[in-house]
């Protein structure tokens, strides 16, 4: 995505960070101007790509607790974002396991994934808005 603003705003203007993902799913940061991201929300270039992308905090039988981004329409359908989608956070609560040597993975409501966590790990996941980090030892 290329826009100028102009060479002032190019060399002084205030910057931000931005987290957005890449065609492979994985999050990386970019640096902008503030005037350029404003331009861009305008436009809604930048929202529509903000709406497709879902935090997921997977608990993972062989890997452990890590967050992941899925993207709407690829990784996670519309309809069920909708109906798992935590409404203060944003965020999507998942689960992969192995069932008769078949990898599965499973969306679950925050309540369900948070008894999950506490039988794995044996603790109370407290996972708000920050990234929870269990304790391997």
């Amino acid at each position: 995505m290329h826009f100028s603003v102009g060479i002032w705003d190019t060399l002084f203007g205030e910057r931000i960070q931005l987290e957005i993902p890449d065609s492979c799913g994985n999050t990386v940061r970019r640096s902008v101007t503030k005037k350029w991201f404003e331009l861009m929300k305008n436009q809604e270039s930048i929202l529509s790509l903000y709406k497709q992308v879902l935090r997921v905090h997977m608990l993972d039988v062989v890997k452990g607790y890590r967050v992941l981004y899925w993207v709407v329409g690829e990784n996670i359908d519309e309809a069920t974002a909708r109906m798992f989608m935590n409404q203060d956070t944003g965020d999507i609560y998942a689960i992969y396991y192995y069932e008769q040597d078949e990898p599965k993975t499973e969306v679950l409501t925050r309540k369900r994934w948070d008894i999950a966590y506490n039988k794995i790990y044996g603790e109370s996941a407290e996972v708000e808005n920050q990234v929870i980090s269990p304790s391997t030892s």
